[in-house]
């Protein structure tokens, strides 16, 4: 079901809807429509455009608060705190192929991330920006989540395994210090 149409009681169906309801057209995000974009960190466009062809899984930018406990008399008294940026899971099909220099550029170079607090000491070790694009059914944009001051946090292969022939996949985890959600391409 990309997509549907609400029947309408109304005589002419380009009349607007009634305050308060949604609109006869409504589009549902899918979770295997989704699109994502990395930038930055000494990347080439179209290295990082040929890399997220084979991504198989990631998840969207999600917030943690930490709980303050106030005591007053017998009360306990519970508000939110200070909030945690969890990461972002990104799962690749590792590919072979004259192009994969994403592989070769970031991931031989992940030893280098967070060692330096100036990123001007090291060359070629600046944050990584990613934006993560969710689709609707003609392929347009409906909301785009975008991180900034990325850096990749974990780098996890798949093992190998002589009795299974599935496709080896590169798992990563970016860290982000903030991210915006965004309603369209942007």
């Amino acid at each position: 079901m990309p997509g549907f149409n609400i029947t309408s009681t109304r005589i002419k169906d380009s009349a607007p809807a009634p305050r308060g309801t949604p609109g006869n057209k409504v589009e549902t995000i899918r979770k295997h429509r989704y699109k994502i974009e990395i930038s930055g960190g000494g990347l080439q466009s179209e290295t990082a455009n040929f890399i997220c062809f084979f991504a198989k899984s990631c998840t969207v930018p999600n917030i943690t608060y930490d709980e303050i406990v106030v005591h007053h008399g017998q009360d306990k008294i519970f508000m939110p705190g200070k909030w945690n940026y969890n990461p972002v899971d990104i799962t690749f099909y590792e590919v072979t192929d004259e192009k994969n220099s994403f592989f070769t550029s970031i991931f031989s170079r992940l030893p280098n991330y967070g060692l330096y607090s100036d990123l001007s000491e090291h060359p070629g070790s600046d944050p990584l920006t990613v934006k993560i694009k969710t689709l609707i059914g003609n392929g347009e944009v409906a909301n785009t989540y975008k991180l900034y001051e990325c850096y990749i946090e974990k780098y996890e292969p798949s093992g190998l395994d002589y009795s299974d022939s599935a496709i080896s996949e590169v798992s990563i985890s970016v860290k982000y210090n903030r991210f915006e959600f965004l309603e369209g391409d942007k």
